[in-house]
């Protein structure tokens, strides 16, 4: 018996050996070639495997975020160098280019450089032109600077606009003194809305009513809080105009007193 295994045992070998040549290798897998790729060759016990992996190539940028390059708005008026006939100029941008809304910061200064700055305001989102005016009047005959620049995010600001300059005029004269009518001075209101009211200046285009913490530009001589005062509570207010040439002297400061409570819906308001 012993005998017979040898014998089938030297038999096998050479048969085995003839079918695994006859058969030939695995064929292996063609691979696209990839301009500037490494061969990486890995070994098994049957066969060798070889596959391209490009290492030359740079990755692919990844895409920068739009919030964190805005582009500058552009400057609209005062137009740089311009020769103003008023000393409390509107300043006028568009940050159109943005694409989308996004807020605006001006800088005004008497400085090219900007060391010091007279004024700075940020114009809440829009998109397009808008405006804005410092609610003061510039120094006559004086040189001013001013700049401007975007954000979309309120957070990260994009670089500043050019720097255009603008020269006030001198010897005009600024509006006149508004008288307030009502509420009275020191008087204790009915109504957490209170009207107030003052009297028309000759000339004017504008008014400024500071109330409380709350300054308001407005066209007309009367206006009525939005929102209810504070119960209880002493408010000051006065109110000032303009006209072409710039801001005049605010009107001596008022006060009222709130009721103490909000009165019943349906009262009576003050007149």
């Amino acid at each position: 018996m012993k005998r017979r295994r040898n014998q089938w045992a030297a038999l096998a070998g050479p048969i085995l050996t003839a079918v695994l040549l006859a058969l030939g290798p695995p064929a292996a897998r063609a691979e696209p070639a990839v301009p500037g790729a490494a061969l990486v060759v890995y070994k098994s016990s049957i066969a060798v495997v070889a596959r391209q992996v490009n290492v030359a190539a740079a990755p692919a940028p990844l895409p920068t975020p739009e919030h964190l390059t805005p582009v500058a708005p552009v400057l609209v008026s005062p137009t740089n160098g311009q020769r103003l006939d008023t000393i409390a100029p509107l300043l006028t941008v568009n940050n159109s280019n943005l694409g989308k809304k996004g807020q605006v910061r001006l800088e005004l200064s008497r400085r090219p450089d900007f060391a010091t700055v007279e004024w700075r305001f940020v114009l809440s989102y829009f998109q397009g032109v808008n405006s804005s005016e410092w609610g003061r009047n510039c120094l006559e005959g004086t040189t001013y600077y001013w700049r401007a620049q975007s954000t979309t995010d309120g957070t990260v600001w994009g670089p500043w606009s050019s720097v255009w300059s603008f020269l006030t005029p001198s010897g005009g004269a600024v509006a006149a003194t508004p008288t307030p009518l009502s509420p009275p001075n020191g008087s204790t209101v009915s109504t957490l809305q209170p009207t107030f009211r003052w009297a028309a200046v000759p000339g004017a285009t504008l008014y400024r009513l500071k109330f409380g913490d709350m300054a308001l530009r407005l066209a007309q001589t009367e206006f009525v809080p939005p929102m209810k005062l504070g119960a209880g509570e002493t408010v000051s207010w006065q109110v000032s105009a303009r006209n072409g040439y710039g801001w005049g002297v605010p009107s001596a400061e008022w006060t009222i007193i709130t009721p103490a409570a909000a009165p019943e819906e349906g009262a009576a308001a003050q007149p």
